[in-house]
């Protein structure tokens, strides 16, 4: 997405269209409440990681969330303040950029 979006920018400047990267974080949402039942295929090479991949998708990750409110709010907030082309918001998003930024990706 990030890709997209810059070529987006790049694109869309010509029209004074402000393209903006929102990069979520972790947000309190229903998403988690449609796992019930759900199995990996028997012959899936992730099949190990079954149990730990169900409980992450089902929020049991201890991710701090923030509540969906609290994330639109502040999103618009940022965005209306006429952020750069990439906004990080969203429960432990900050842990994600500092990662992102300062530990090697190769």
């Amino acid at each position: 997405m990030e890709i997209v979006g810059d070529v987006l920018c790049l694109e869309l400047a010509p029209f004074d269209v402000k393209v903006v990267l929102v990069v979520t974080g972790a947000v309190k949402s229903k998403v988690h409440s449609h796992y019930e039942g759900w199995k990996m295929p028997r012959t899936s090479h992730y099949i190990s990681a079954e149990e730990e991949f169900i409980k992450g998708a089902k929020g049991g990750d201890r991710a701090p969330r923030m509540e969906n409110y609290e994330f639109a709010k502040g999103v618009v907030y940022k965005l209306l303040r006429n952020p750069g082309p990439k906004i990080w918001y969203g429960g432990a998003a900050f842990i994600i950029k500092f990662a992102v930024s300062w530990l090697p990706t190769s």
